[in-house]
């Protein structure tokens, strides 16, 4: 691109990424749900984003607030699943199917190895 180039002040994905304080990923779904808008997609497939739009979503962020603290139910499950519950025993305590509750402790904590876990299994 040359400095007269209009694409030239655009910013690449990583940059926007970095501004915004998110990941390439987290970005990219910004773009397919719309909620931040792409100024031009190179021939490759590259979207690439106007420091103005990037400045509007990153101000937008700002205004919410820092993103709210775990639900109390989701805290409290990955606080039993680190002290050595398994996955069962803590969907059991919360009413939830295994799936759901492995999701969610999956989403705050990384998973033991199958099986690896302090306490005995309830049947």
């Amino acid at each position: 691109m040359t400095p007269q180039d209009p694409e030239a002040d655009l910013l690449k994905p990583v940059e926007a990424a970095q501004i915004l304080n998110i990941s390439l990923g987290r970005l990219a779904y910004l773009a397919r749900t719309k909620q931040i808008a792409v100024a031009v997609t190179t021939p490759g497939g590259h979207r690439r984003y106007s420091p103005e739009e990037v400045e509007r979503v990153r101000a937008e962020r700002a205004a919410q607030g820092p993103p709210a603290a775990l639900p109390p139910s989701i805290d409290e499950m990955v606080r039993l699943y680190k002290q050595g519950w398994s996955i069962r025993q803590v969907a059991e305590k919360f009413t939830l199917s295994y799936g759901t509750t492995r999701q969610a402790i999956q989403r705050h904590t990384t998973l033991r190895p199958k099986g690896a876990h302090s306490q005995d299994r309830r049947v």
